[in-house]
């Protein structure tokens, strides 16, 4: 039982041929690359819902009955949300590994430079795990390559972000459940909606459209194509988070940064 497609490797590359493996697919997301011909390599498949489901039949021409509907496992494995600390307000940035979907390599340390100067939140900032997990990340799905860099000391030290390169609350919805804020590209916002709270849409890599109308709890934001060293790029964070928590702030101190079985920093990997 497997959450990832490699293992299909042990079928077409080793000749393991009468082994079973059953897919769990790999989150909620709708990308073209999780309906590609390599789906039907399973032997089975375990999907969200008939949205789903129905794609995979049309596009990865899978036959109805190797594909059943269990609905989003990690809601019902939810860690409880605890009290808060303080009255901050928790944002989550968790930016895609993807050079050409995410956000962190352009304006990722304009992110982390704002909330360093306003520690009037929270920050937690875990990203997707891959993020740092090798020097260059490189995609398929559309061939591009990037480097994610390092995480300055001072980002590190920060008392008001907590930074977490991955534990087992960067997988578990931990971070999701402690938000107040979740700042991030539409296609990674399914963990959040548990709990009904504001988001905010990054759209930095100029996508546009559909994508960013997800929710109307949600506040689009684009960050100005500035050097990550400039402050001016993270300065459009502020009336968009501002505007996304208006309707909130009188509810949003039901939620905490830690847990007793992930205390404050225990994920932190410095680079």
């Amino acid at each position: 039982v497997v959450a990832e497609k490699t293992s299909l490797l042990l079928k077409t590359r080793y000749g393991l041929d009468d082994l079973r493996i059953i897919h769990t697919r790999h989150g909620a997301g709708d990308r073209a690359i999780g309906f590609d011909k390599a789906s039907a390599g399973f032997d089975h498949i375990l999907c969200s819902g008939p949205k789903i489901r129905d794609r995979l039949i049309a596009q990865a021409h899978i036959p109805r009955e190797r594909i059943s509907i269990v609905g989003y496992p990690k809601f019902e494995l939810a860690a409880p949300v605890l009290p808060k600390t303080d009255d901050r307000m928790t944002v989550l940035y968790n930016p895609h590994p993807s050079p050409h979907l995410s956000s962190w390599y352009k304006h990722g340390r304009s992110v982390l430079d704002y909330f360093l100067d306003h520690d009037e939140y929270r920050l937690i900032f875990a990203p997707h795990v891959m993020l740092f997990e090798r020097k260059f990340v490189v995609t398929v799905d559309r061939l591009t390559i990037d480097r994610p860099g390092r995480i300055d000391e001072r980002y590190l030290q920060a008392p008001n972000i907590h930074v977490d390169l991955g534990s087992a609350a960067s997988t578990d919805m931990s971070y999701t459940q402690a938000a107040d804020i979740y700042l991030t590209r539409a296609a990674r916002f399914t963990n959040f909606c548990c709990v009904p709270a504001p988001a905010c849409f990054s759209t930095a890599m100029g996508r546009t459209g559909r994508r960013t109308r997800i929710s109307r709890t949600g506040a689009p934001v684009r960050l100005s194509r500035t050097p990550p060293s400039s402050m001016r790029g993270c300065c459009a964070l502020r009336q968009p988070i501002k505007r996304s928590i208006a309707p909130y702030s009188k509810q949003c101190s039901r939620k905490a940064l830690t847990s007793p079985t992930h205390p404050p920093h225990s994920g932190r990997r410095r680079r």
